[in-house]
């Protein structure tokens, strides 16, 4: 498993401030083999493109309401929906490019719809994945650490009362807003899509914890992110708070240069290994998580032994988690990356139409109606 590369908008984010994170750490190096360690993705167990079954995973982490790997746009036959030169042009600027639309079935979920394919991802185990806003309109979603499983939920649990109960950050990204120490407010993206990660800090924060911990256990791994050769260094945390957040066994590393522009006031990420570390429920009706820490120890890694590792129930070569029939997709998800790379094409009828398809849909999309003004100016429908 590696890291994998995120969508790359054709817009740009903006940095923000950062909190301090403080946490203890211990372990030690060189595993035994026989030990069965921590490997997982989130994958919907039943999806076709174009009549081809497809391994389409949830990346919570990605803007696109759903796009196809390089690999899943041959293995499922789809077409370019413009020239050779169309294609190049959308690679070029937006690091992907469209497709003729063509039947999906995700689940129960079946329906006719034109979306991307992302570019540079060769090499890659997967056929497509589900970012953060094709799924943000089902009313509850619980992940669920003790099955491994994503599901929808008609209404939230009584129990939730006694989790920790955080706002949902209004982006393209699943992030929950914290409270800091200094009455801001900092944000950490939840990132179901970085397979081997446990929480991401800060480059300020992470520095100034190395600087105080020289003889942490670590060890480096390198990683391919869209063609950039990237290294991190990983170290054990046997706890760590992010702001109310408290986690227990996670492996802990510094943010890249690019991250902290994930999200204004980034304060940190949470990758898929700590999501074993808790359960998460998300009420994306009133824009709460609830949130429930789970105590030591954690599955076993790669990496670093501790003395729980050989007693973990680990399971049968794998950590991999499902999404449930019952969670939907919302298909007017995918006009906000078609619009633009048609746009890019300068296919501005095609990209008001598609805008204009959202807005419709959902009246108050921001970023809809920014990028119908935008369009409208760029075709001379409307003045400087």
């Amino acid at each position: 498993m590696k890291n994998r590369c995120k969508f790359i908008h054709p817009g740009c984010f903006f940095a923000g401030v950062v909190i301090a994170l403080v946490f203890s750490s211990c372990a030690s190096n060189n595993p035994a083999d026989k030990i069965n360690y921590w490997n997982s993705e989130i994958i919907y167990p039943y999806a076709d493109v174009n009549g081809k079954p497809m391994r389409i995973e949830m990346d919570t982490n990605n803007i696109a309401g759903l796009t196809l790997t390089e690999r899943g746009a041959q293995r499922s036959e789809v077409k370019p929906a413009g020239s050779s030169s169309d294609v190049e042009t959308q690679e070029n600027a937006g690091k992907c490019w469209l497709i003729q639309p063509v039947g999906v079935k995700l689940g129960t979920q079946s329906f006719t719809a034109q979306f991307a394919v992302l570019a540079m991802t060769q090499g890659w185990d997967i056929d497509g994945l589900v970012g953060w806003p094709g799924i943000r309109d089902n009313n509850v979603l619980y992940f669920d650490s003790s099955y491994h499983i994503v599901r929808h939920l008609d209404q939230l649990p009584i129990e939730t009362s006694g989790w920790l109960k955080l706002k949902i950050h209004p982006s393209h990204l699943l992030a929950l807003e914290i409270p800091l120490s200094n009455g801001h407010t900092g944000v950490v993206c939840f990132d179901t899509g970085d397979l081997l990660d446990g929480v991401t800090l800060p480059l300020a924060q992470y520095t100034e914890w190395k600087a105080a911990h020289p003889s942490v256990p670590s060890y480096s791994r390198s990683y391919d992110e869209y063609g950039v050769p990237r290294s991190s260094e990983l170290n054990w945390a046997d706890e760590i708070h992010l702001g109310p957040i408290t986690l227990t066994d996670v492996p802990v590393r510094s943010a890249n240069a690019d991250e902290p522009n994930l999200v204004d006031n980034f304060a940190g990420i949470i990758g898929l290994y700590a999501f074993e570390r808790m359960d998460l429920i998300l009420d994306n009706k009133s824009g709460y998580a609830y949130l429930r820490p789970k105590p030591s120890p954690g599955p076993p890694y790669a990496g670093f032994k501790r003395p729980s590792d050989e007693h973990y129930p680990a399971p049968n070569g794998t950590w991999e988690w499902t999404v449930a029939d019952d969670v939907q997709i919302n298909p007017n998800s995918f006009l906000i990356v078609t619009s633009q790379l048609k746009a890019i094409t300068k296919d501005y009828d095609g990209a008001i139409q598609d805008i204009n398809h959202l807005i419709e849909a959902e009246p108050n999309n921001r970023e809809a109606l920014s990028l119908l003004s935008k369009f409208e100016q760029k075709s001379g429908r409307s003045g400087p």
